[in-house]
């Protein structure tokens, strides 16, 4: 094994990777430059007609799939019953 030196160093990592980690990525630029950024991007995206009929046609095409799922999993549950 080691000795105490080996374990504070561990110690010392467990605690200051996830608080640098933590630091870096809360920086108001790094903030300003990425996440902002790409919330714009969407935005613009989402305010395309063409990109919003596509979407829904997706959501209602999932919402079909999902009720026809729901039916035949309450027919077997029927079936199963009697």
């Amino acid at each position: 094994m080691g000795d105490w030196r080996l374990e504070v160093f561990r110690l010392s990592v467990y605690v200051f990777f996830p608080v640098g980690i933590f630091w870096y990525f809360n920086q108001p630029d790094y903030f300003e430059e990425h996440v902002t950024k790409r919330r714009e991007d969407r935005l613009k995206m989402y305010s395309n007609p063409e990109y919003r009929n596509e979407v829904e046609e997706f959501a209602e095409r999932m919402k079909r799939r999902q009720a026809e799922r729901l039916k035949k999993d309450e027919m077997d549950f029927i079936v199963d019953e009697d």
